[in-house]
């Protein structure tokens, strides 16, 4: 479930810190480890970071988020910080308070 995919990400990340210390490849390696560890978060409707109404898609770690047309009238909750794209088109949002985005990062 949910808390094995976080305990697995956070051994992970350990390992990382673990090995940052050592060679570039390591730290390579446990960098990637981690993206992998993200991945395996749970999909599906319940899907971390992925809003009822919208439809969503990998892009690496990344996510695409989807919400074109599906009847909004805010900005959808629950998304990812991973979240590289967002799509609120055609939907009936008439206000976005400042910094509503703000923890969106990429």
């Amino acid at each position: 479930g949910e808390r094995a995919s976080f305990r697995r990400m956070s051994e992970a990340a350990r390992g990382w810190k673990l090995q940052a210390g050592s060679t570039g490849s390591s730290a390579a390696r446990g960098l990637l480890r981690l993206a992998l560890c993200l991945q395996l978060l749970p999909a599906g409707e319940g899907q971390r970071g992925c809003p009822a109404a919208c439809h969503c898609e990998e892009d690496g770690v990344l996510q695409r988020v989807h919400c074109s047309g599906v009847g909004l009238t805010e900005l959808p909750g629950n998304l990812s910080l991973f979240t590289s794209y967002l799509d609120l088109s055609m939907n009936n949002i008439s206000k976005v308070a400042s910094g509503s985005l703000h923890q969106l990062r990429f």
